[in-house]
């Protein structure tokens, strides 16, 4: 929104069903980046718009992507969680020198990584939410030096909604 307006941009127009799932931050310079399931292909997608134009790519392509939430460090390097279907795990995917890195947040025995929600510390570390939902309890995750350390927020009440 712009000046009182909505302008409208088409991000992936692609003959699949992109666009699932979405996360957005706004860059330094004012410019969006996005996060989406292409659900034809079960792909996590990245977008960010550069000179006008929607620059797109596949963060993930192993079939694995259910829900994104996307996080900015400070220097403008994408940050992605994910739930993967496939394996029922937690999965955290990081940009940085133009290469993507992914790695297993959380592969508890249980179902988790739904509805996760990332943000970055001042400091470059990443800070998780998301659901266990075979217990049905809400865990918080923090990344740090190259590992996770994760920890239940709340265990005594479902949180599931089951």
């Amino acid at each position: 929104r712009s000046g009182g307006a909505w302008t409208l941009s088409t991000i992936d127009g692609s003959p699949t069903l992109a666009g699932l799932y979405t996360s957005i931050e706004i860059d330094a310079a004012g410019q969006p980046h996005v996060t989406y399931i292409d659900d034809s292909l079960d792909d996590v997608m990245y977008a960010r718009r550069s000179a006008g134009a929607w620059l797109i790519e596949t963060v993930d392509d192993r079939d694995a992507g259910f829900t994104t939430s996307l996080a900015l460090d400070a220097l403008g390097n994408p940050h992605v969680v994910y739930y993967d279907f496939t394996a029922d795990d937690l999965v955290y995917a990081r940009k940085a020198s133009g290469v993507w890195t992914i790695e297993v947040a959380d592969a508890a025995t249980n179902d988790v990584g739904l509805y996760a929600s990332i943000t970055m510390a001042a400091g470059g570390a990443a800070h998780v939410s998301y659901l266990d939902d075979t217990a049905g309890d809400l865990l918080y995750a923090r990344r740090s030096a190259g590992s996770w350390v994760r920890t239940v927020v709340d265990g005594a009440t479902s949180v599931a909604g089951s």
